[in-house]
């Protein structure tokens, strides 16, 4: 049995990385997928490559800045004229943001539009689709593990997470008497693009070959990065009816760094 038979769900940031594996695994699994990303082409191929798989779902390709809460709000009015109705709202989009403290107002405006803004955005926007399909109906944001640990470079992408798993919390107490689950997804270090990048902002504009594995090996007690079909199978397990009674919590997907 599909886990998420006929059940409609729209990811942001789903063009690569973690969004574009949990696009693919959502799909495979019987859902209705509506893939959004700034970027148009990248959520065409997503959409190609889960109809060469030909699974039980399907992936609609939609172009999306998440910091644009019209656009935002056309995309839910399109789910609801295909649909009537909402499954699944997973929260991905996020980048990491200038290093340290020193930064413009340009750079502070688009780190909380895209990693914190968006987030109330989207949850707005979908809340009246979502209260159709309780007990089916599941909220999930990716926060990360530097959202409950402090980073010493990105420290205005710790605050936006840190403050998207308190939004988490505070909405999980509001919508639990009506049914809706919501939960925070914290990855690890995970191999994807914008990995390179949280060392990049460092200072670092070319970093060595080996100081991701060095970081991983010196941090990571499973001493490796997680793979985005990792992050998309807790991604999943939020989602799916396996996780009924899991509500306002965080789920670590990070090979056991925040345990140390």
């Amino acid at each position: 049995m599909m886990r998420l038979e006929n059940r409609v769900t729209v990811i942001t940031a789903a063009g690569s990385g973690m969004g574009r594996a949990e696009a693919l695994r959502f799909a495979a699994e019987g859902a209705i997928v509506y893939a959004t990303d700034i970027d148009a082409a990248a959520v065409e191929a997503v959409a190609a490559e889960a109809a060469e798989a030909s699974g039980a779902g399907r992936v609609v390709p939609r172009p999306l800045d998440v910091a644009d809460r019209a656009a935002i709000g056309e995309i839910f009015a399109e789910v609801e004229r295909d649909h009537g109705h909402l499954h699944v709202m997973l929260n991905n989009a996020g980048i990491p943001g200038p290093a340290g403290v020193a930064l413009g107002d340009e750079e502070w405006t688009q780190c909380v539009d895209v990693n914190l803004r968006s987030v109330f955005y989207t949850t707005e926007a979908a809340l009246p689709l979502l209260r159709k399909t309780v007990p089916q109906a599941s909220i999930i944001c990716t926060a990360s593990v530097a959202g409950i640990v402090g980073s010493p470079v990105g420290i205005l992408y710790s605050a936006t997470k840190g403050a998207v798993i308190m939004f988490v919390k505070s909405l999980a107490l509001s919508l639990g008497p009506e049914g809706i689950r919501v939960n925070a997804l914290c990855p690890g270090s995970t191999s994807t693009p914008m990995l390179k990048q949280f060392f990049e902002r460092g200072g670092l504009e070319a970093p060595p070959p080996d100081v991701v594995e060095k970081f991983v090996a010196d941090t990571v007690p499973l001493g490796r990065t997680a793979t985005p079909e990792e992050i998309a199978g807790g991604a999943l397990f939020l989602a799916s009816d396996d996780s009924a009674f899991v509500h306002g919590t965080t789920l670590e997907v990070d090979g056991g760094y925040v345990a140390k």
